[in-house]
């Protein structure tokens, strides 16, 4: 297993917001450190309660996953696809299916062209 990473003091990156079916605006931050993914941070614009804890749970297996060494192309295929009950009519199956497309959009390599 690679050594985990630590997270310095300052982070730069990308924030996209991106609206989803029944979960509102997801905004979706890709911090970068030497030219790979770090961390991600996540939020949704009102909602609190469990979509939150979700998407906060998800934001830390993302980050340990990436300080790891995961690529991020494989957490992003993971994602890609998932769908709930409400979903966007842009084509969004949930907040998850829409933060790999933010995912795939911020990552510092060529955008998958399958969507």
């Amino acid at each position: 297993m690679t050594d985990k990473k630590s997270i310095p003091d300052v982070l730069h990156g990308a924030t996209k917001r991106i609206k989803t079916g029944g979960c509102g605006t997801l905004h979706v931050t890709l911090n970068i450190q030497d030219g790979k993914p770090l961390a991600v941070r996540l939020s949704f614009g009102k909602m609190g309660g469990c979509g939150s804890a979700s998407i906060q749970a998800v934001q830390l297996l993302i980050t340990r996953g990436l300080r790891y060494g995961v690529p991020l192309s494989e957490i992003i295929k993971d994602l890609t696809g998932i769908a709930c009950h409400l979903p966007s009519v842009t084509k969004i199956l949930s907040c998850y299916d829409g933060l790999a497309k933010v995912l795939a959009e911020l990552e510092p390599l060529p955008p998958r062209k399958d969507w």
